[in-house]
C-alpha cells in the first residue's frame, strides 16, 4: 500500500499541499494543473508574472521536461553538495502559468532521499514554492507558517525530514552556450 495515496489523490484533483523540503517548508501542487497553480499564486499573493519552481526525483524525470541534457549539466547536478535549482530555457509538459513568459522553468532534484522518493512515487513534477506570503520570511518551522497558508491548503504531508537549510536553494540559469550563470547563492 502506498502511504501517500490520499495525498496523490489530492494532487491529481488539483489540490494544494504543504510539505517539508530540504530547504524550507513548501507549498505545492501537480506541475501540470493550471488551476492549482493559480491557487498557489493567489494564496501567496505572488505576482502572476513571477515563475515557480518544480521538483523532480531524478535526472531521468528531469529530462522528461527538459529534453536530453549535456553531461556537464547532469554532473553539475550530481556533484552539487547543496540544493541546486536550474532555470532551463524551454520545458514541456508543465503548465504554462508556472513558467516564465519565455517558456523557461526552474527545476530541482532534491538532495533529501525521502523527498525524492515521494516525488518518484507521485511520478511527475511537483510545484515547490516557499510556504509564505510573497515578500515575507521563509519558514523552516511548521509553527511559523501563516494561518492563511495553512487554511488554504488541502493537505499536509508529514515527511520525516529532520533538518532544513532554512534558506532557499542556489539558483543558476542554463545559458545558450550551455554554461551555468549563478543568480542566487
Amino acid at each position: 500500500m502506498n502511504p501517500f495515496e490520499n495525498i496523490f489523490k489530492t494532487l491529481d484533483k488539483g489540490g494544494l499541499i504543504l510539505y517539508p523540503t530540504e530547504t524550507v517548508w513548501g507549498l505545492g501542487c501537480d506541475a501540470n494543473k493550471e488551476e492549482a497553480i493559480y491557487r498557489i499564486y493567489s494564496l501567496k499573493k505572488r505576482p502572476f508574472n513571477k515563475p515557480l519552481i518544480a521538483l523532480v526525483s531524478s535526472i531521468e524525470m528531469l529530462q522528461l521536461y527538459t529534453g536530453k541534457l549535456d553531461k556537464s549539466i547532469t554532473q553539475s547536478i550530481e556533484n552539487s553538495s547543496e540544493p541546486l535549482t536550474i532555470i532551463y530555457p524551454k520545458v514541456r509538459s508543465i503548465a504554462h502559468n508556472a513558467c516564465g513568459e519565455d517558456g523557461s522553468m526552474a527545476l530541482r532534484i532534491p538532495k533529501n532521499k525521502i523527498l525524492t522518493h515521494f516525488i518518484d512515487l507521485f511520478g511527475k513534477a511537483l510545484i515547490s514554492t516557499s510556504a509564505n506570503r510573497s515578500g515575507m520570511p521563509f519558514t523552516h518551522d511548521f509553527k511559523e507558517i501563516d494561518s492563511n497558508i495553512l487554511e488554504g491548503v488541502d493537505d499536509v504531508v508529514n515527511l520525516p525530514i529532520n533538518s532544513m537549510a532554512g534558506q532557499p536553494s542556489k539558483v543558476v540559469k542554463l545559458m545558450p552556450d550551455r554554461s551555468l550563470k549563478t543568480l542566487r547563492f
